[in-house]
């Protein structure tokens, strides 16, 4: 709900994404307590006018708001807005965008990003030849999340986050120093044994996920039986690149794998150990990033509205987006941002995820 009537004035509701078929007008209730009025052009709010409406037939549908304008104006106008069709065959999906901006142009869009480059970026001038999987983690419990880089080589690369920015640690200085997957290190961080402690798990690139545990002596690698994912057909994919997402909601992380062919895989944290969801037990089922394959997913709330998305990095350096909605359909966004992108690590409750086809 919108609080802060004051910097609405002067703003505007957008209904954007309209057909040449599509008209998009407001209902007008009446003039009582809490309704919305609209006589073609003029908007009113429990009889008194706060906007005037423009467009709406096949092109932007726009309300100008004026100094009348309130909160609950506004988010009484957002349930009164209807949507007609007036061909006799319809396109059978668009995409409508709705927002409202206000006087100081904030907006109800997704987050938007800009590259911090040169000085700006707290990572300028750190370069590595060829494949990079970044992840953050407090490693030292200063409250300041450190960087973990694996690579393509096998190793991890740990840079400490100090109050005069990223320095590496190298040697014995790195937590990690002398451990090598192989080839194509990805790690993640969880706890795993319900410690307090944040465990080392990082996939490889011949479709094995080895772990370090986090012990009051340092890390440890369980192997055999004692690492419990041991029993993951490494088979049947190589490349993976893991991260811990609570899915269905039963507080326990599952495990989310991105692959060489650009598909998902799932493990469902039971009671009783990681078991794998195939076919359309697995919510992310017949999601992609594509032809480029070695996919690397996170997730995170892009949109606020307490869902998490899944984004995911792929091999040519895209970005790729599924929006968590309640609805059948997914969105997908890209942004090509150069070779190798692996985002870092969030973990949260989520709904089911669907194609695109909105």
């Amino acid at each position: 709900m919108f609080t802060l009537s004051a910097s609405l004035s002067g703003g505007k509701l957008v209904m954007g994404g309209l057909l040449v078929e599509d008209r998009v007008s407001v209902m007008t209730e009446g003039s009582g307590a809490g309704q919305i009025g609209f006589d073609g052009t003029i908007v009113s709010y429990e009889g008194l006018a706060f906007g005037t409406a423009t467009g709406g037939v096949g092109g932007d549908f726009t309300i100008t708001f004026d100094a009348s304008v309130t909160s609950a104006a506004v988010d009484a106008l957002i349930q009164r807005l209807s949507y007609a069709n007036v061909s006799s065959t319809p396109t059978a999906t668009r995409t409508l965008t709705l927002n409202v901006v206000d006087v100081n142009n904030a907006d109800l869009s997704l987050f938007r990003f800009n590259e911090l480059v040169g000085p700006s970026n707290p990572f300028d001038g750190i370069i590595f030849p060829s494949v990079t999987a970044p992840t953050f983690v407090d490693l030292n419990g200063d409250g300041r999340l450190d960087l973990v880089v694996g690579e393509n080589f096998g190793t991890f690369r740990v840079w400490q986050n100090t109050v005069n920015g990223y320095t590496e640690l190298t040697g014995a200085d790195n937590p990690f120093n002398g451990f090598d997957v192989g080839d194509v290190s990805t790690p993640t961080f969880v706890d795993l044994d319900g410690d307090g402690r944040l465990d080392l798990v990082s996939g490889e690139n011949f479709g094995t996920f080895r772990v370090w545990q986090n012990t009051v002596n340092g890390y440890t690698e369980l192997t055999g039986a004692d690492n419990p994912f041991n029993l993951i057909d490494s088979t049947s994919g190589y490349g993976r690149a893991p991260v811990f997402v609570d899915l269905d909601g039963d507080g326990r992380l599952d495990l989310v794998s991105g692959d060489y062919d650009g598909t998902f895989r799932v493990w469902q944290n039971t009671a009783n150990g990681y078991v794998e969801l195939t076919g359309v037990d697995n919510p992310l089922d017949g999601i992609s990033v594509g032809s480029g394959g070695y996919s690397t997913p996170t997730f995170v709330d892009l949109d606020g509205d307490g869902q998490l998305e899944l984004v995911a990095g792929d091999f040519y350096g895209n970005f790729q987006a599924w929006q968590n909605t309640s609805q059948v359909r997914i969105t997908v966004t890209q942004d090509n941002q150069g070779g190798n992108e692996g985002p870092s690590v969030t973990s949260g409750a989520t709904a089911n995820f669907a194609e695109n086809g909105t």
